[in-house]
């Protein structure tokens, strides 16, 4: 998929390496709590056969998002909690080399385009630790409103921690493209 200078394409062995470096950064860790501390070359693989997995039982899609001329993963951005012509959940992180550079903001703008154009869902989610601001920010500017806050939702690193839940409609999604 193509994405405002960016390209989101399937994940490849050759990228473990930015994997590791993204997740076992102290931000991603903290935010994904669930994530193995440390984060060592086994855990990427796995979680690159996890995504395989999930890519051939239809009920999620991880992409790397890339800038053409490079090639080289800035980001991961993909769906799950697939429910056919119903909804689709968005999850993304981002290697420490794209932050502040609107790469998943981009990202997940195509991944949203997606789900409601190509995959045929209704209602698009996406879920966030009420105090990662960055993660709130990405959500908020593709459209998706806030409807409630579960406490105890989520885990970052510390432990348990509340955690707000957006989503659009695809009428909603529609009546605000330009």
């Amino acid at each position: 998929l193509e994405a405002e200078g960016l390209r989101l394409r399937p994940w490849r062995a050759s990228d473990v390496p930015r994997i590791v470096e993204a997740c076992s950064d102290p931000r991603t860790q903290e935010w994904l709590g669930r994530m193995p501390d440390p984060y060592d070359e086994q855990a990427a693989i796995d979680w690159l056969q996890h995504a395989e997995e999930e890519r051939a039982s239809g009920s999620g899609v991880q992409w790397a998002v890339v800038e053409p001329a490079e090639d080289v993963a800035l980001a991961s951005v993909g769906y799950f909690h697939y429910r056919p012509e119903v909804e689709l959940e968005i999850g993304y992180w981002a290697h420490p080399d794209a932050r502040g550079r609107g790469v998943m903001t981009r990202a997940m703008r195509r991944v949203v385009r997606y789900a409601f154009e190509d995959v045929g869902v209704r209602r698009v989610m996406a879920g966030a630790a009420v105090d990662n601001a960055a993660s709130r920010h990405v959500i908020e500017a593709n459209g998706l409103r806030a409807w409630g806050t579960e406490r105890g939702g989520t885990t970052v690193r510390s432990g348990p921690a509340d955690c707000v839940f957006y989503d659009v409609l695809v009428e909603e999604w529609r009546a605000a493209r330009p």
